[in-house]
């Protein structure tokens, strides 16, 4: 009886011990029911949506050369500003394509009065 005892055939104490151990610590880590991440909501940020409204109006104003949604994009982005100091640059972006939209808006306005072409669009319609 011995002899089968001594035998190093993978079977003594010391391998089953190490196994158990290790089912042991599996069980314990993995055998535990599934938990879905949490979702952290992110804390809001003042000005943000003011940003994303000087940027609309913006983009807005500067592809259709609108003076009333220029005007509106920069007075959002200026509150913008206020609220949120740095990392700001949607407020940043709608400033200056509101500023250019305006500018362009009343460079082409005093340009058709100079050149008269509001008077034939009167001449026609009236």
């Amino acid at each position: 009886m011995d002899n089968y005892n001594n035998q190093n055939n993978g079977y003594n104490n010391d391998n089953y011990n190490q196994n158990n151990q290790y089912n042991q610590q599996y069980n314990q880590q993995y055998n535990q029911p599934y938990q879905y991440p949490q979702y952290q909501e992110q804390p809001e940020q003042p000005g943000r949506n003011f940003a994303i409204a000087s940027l609309v109006l913006g983009i807005v104003s500067f592809f259709c050369c609108g003076t009333v949604c220029s005007i509106l994009g920069i007075i959002f982005g200026v509150i913008s500003k206020q609220r949120q100091k740095e990392n700001n640059g949607m407020a940043t972006a709608g400033i200056v394509l509101s500023v250019i939209a305006l500018v362009l808006g009343v460079v082409l306005t005093i340009i058709c009065f100079v050149t008269g072409a509001f008077n034939s669009y009167y001449y026609y319609f009236s």
